[in-house]
Protein backbone atom coordinates (compact mmCIF):
# COMPACT_ATOMS: atom_id res chain seq x y z
CA UNK A 1 0.00 0.00 0.00
CA UNK A 2 1.49 3.56 -1.04
CA UNK A 3 -0.43 5.57 1.66
CA UNK A 4 2.07 8.53 0.93
CA UNK A 5 1.11 8.66 -3.19
CA UNK A 6 -2.33 8.07 -1.92
CA UNK A 7 -2.45 11.83 -0.37
CA UNK A 8 -0.15 13.37 -3.00
CA UNK A 9 -2.65 12.40 -5.40
CA UNK A 10 -5.56 14.56 -3.02
CA UNK A 11 -3.48 17.31 -3.04
CA UNK A 12 -2.79 17.41 -6.69
CA UNK A 13 -6.22 17.02 -7.19
CA UNK A 14 -7.26 19.77 -5.01
CA UNK A 15 -4.62 22.21 -6.42
CA UNK A 16 -6.38 21.53 -9.92
CA UNK A 17 -9.95 21.72 -8.88
CA UNK A 18 -9.24 25.03 -6.56
CA UNK A 19 -8.77 27.71 -9.48
CA UNK A 20 -10.94 26.16 -11.98
CA UNK A 21 -13.86 29.21 -11.57
CA UNK A 22 -11.06 31.32 -11.13
CA UNK A 23 -9.65 30.90 -14.57
CA UNK A 24 -13.00 31.00 -16.12
CA UNK A 25 -14.43 34.50 -14.13
CA UNK A 26 -10.84 35.86 -13.51
CA UNK A 27 -11.47 38.47 -10.55
CA UNK A 28 -14.93 39.39 -11.72
CA UNK A 29 -16.31 37.79 -8.52
CA UNK A 30 -14.70 36.97 -5.60
CA UNK A 31 -17.76 35.84 -3.77
CA UNK A 32 -18.29 32.61 -6.40
CA UNK A 33 -14.82 31.71 -6.44
CA UNK A 34 -14.74 31.67 -2.66
CA UNK A 35 -17.80 29.94 -2.73
CA UNK A 36 -16.47 27.26 -5.17
CA UNK A 37 -13.41 26.33 -2.95
CA UNK A 38 -15.59 25.63 0.38
CA UNK A 39 -17.96 23.60 -2.22
CA UNK A 40 -14.35 21.48 -2.96
CA UNK A 41 -13.21 21.20 0.40
CA UNK A 42 -16.88 20.16 1.45
CA UNK A 43 -16.72 17.53 -1.53
CA UNK A 44 -13.66 16.18 -0.22
CA UNK A 45 -14.30 15.18 3.47
CA UNK A 46 -17.73 13.77 2.19
CA UNK A 47 -15.89 11.17 0.86
CA UNK A 48 -13.48 10.37 3.34
CA UNK A 49 -15.50 10.93 6.39
CA UNK A 50 -17.64 7.98 8.21
CA UNK A 51 -21.70 8.31 7.69
CA UNK A 52 -22.46 9.13 10.89
CA UNK A 53 -20.81 12.52 9.93
CA UNK A 54 -22.33 15.35 7.83
CA UNK A 55 -21.15 18.05 6.08
CA UNK A 56 -22.31 21.41 5.28
CA UNK A 57 -22.43 24.56 5.81
CA UNK A 58 -24.70 27.30 7.82
CA UNK A 59 -24.85 27.98 11.36
CA UNK A 60 -24.85 27.30 15.09
CA UNK A 61 -28.04 27.99 17.08
CA UNK A 62 -27.40 28.36 20.82
CA UNK A 63 -29.64 30.39 23.69
CA UNK A 64 -26.73 32.96 22.93
CA UNK A 65 -27.86 33.76 19.47
CA UNK A 66 -27.07 32.54 16.29
CA UNK A 67 -23.00 32.00 15.08
CA UNK A 68 -21.77 33.86 11.74
CA UNK A 69 -22.13 32.33 8.55
CA UNK A 70 -20.04 28.56 8.75
CA UNK A 71 -17.90 27.71 5.48
CA UNK A 72 -17.63 23.96 6.61
CA UNK A 73 -20.33 22.84 9.45
CA UNK A 74 -19.54 19.11 10.45
CA UNK A 75 -22.13 17.54 12.70
CA UNK A 76 -23.02 14.07 13.56
CA UNK A 77 -25.81 13.19 12.48
CA UNK A 78 -27.23 11.43 15.00
CA UNK A 79 -28.49 14.91 16.62
CA UNK A 80 -31.43 16.86 15.34
CA UNK A 81 -31.02 19.34 12.74
CA UNK A 82 -33.76 22.56 13.34
CA UNK A 83 -32.93 23.32 9.51
CA UNK A 84 -31.64 21.45 6.84
CA UNK A 85 -31.88 22.76 2.45
CA UNK A 86 -29.05 20.70 0.40
CA UNK A 87 -26.03 22.42 1.80
CA UNK A 88 -27.20 24.62 4.30
CA UNK A 89 -27.79 23.57 7.80
CA UNK A 90 -28.40 25.08 11.08
CA UNK A 91 -27.95 22.83 14.04
CA UNK A 92 -27.36 23.27 17.99
CA UNK A 93 -24.13 23.21 19.92
CA UNK A 94 -23.80 19.84 20.89
CA UNK A 95 -24.09 18.64 17.03
CA UNK A 96 -21.20 20.26 15.87
CA UNK A 97 -18.44 18.16 15.17
CA UNK A 98 -15.65 20.70 13.32
CA UNK A 99 -15.70 23.57 11.77
CA UNK A 100 -13.81 24.94 8.97
CA UNK A 101 -13.30 28.42 7.77
CA UNK A 102 -12.22 28.25 4.31
CA UNK A 103 -9.31 30.87 2.97
CA UNK A 104 -7.71 31.72 -0.54
CA UNK A 105 -4.33 32.18 1.72
CA UNK A 106 -2.93 31.86 5.05
CA UNK A 107 -1.44 35.22 6.75
CA UNK A 108 0.43 35.12 9.41
CA UNK A 109 -1.64 36.84 12.49
CA UNK A 110 0.18 39.56 15.19
CA UNK A 111 -0.77 39.00 18.24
Amino acid sequence: MRVEEYFRSLTIELEALKDRVRHLIDDKHWQTDGEWKESVIRQVLRRHLPASIAVGRGFVVSADGVSHQLDVLISDVSKPVLFRDGDLVFVTPDAVVGIIEVKARATPAIV
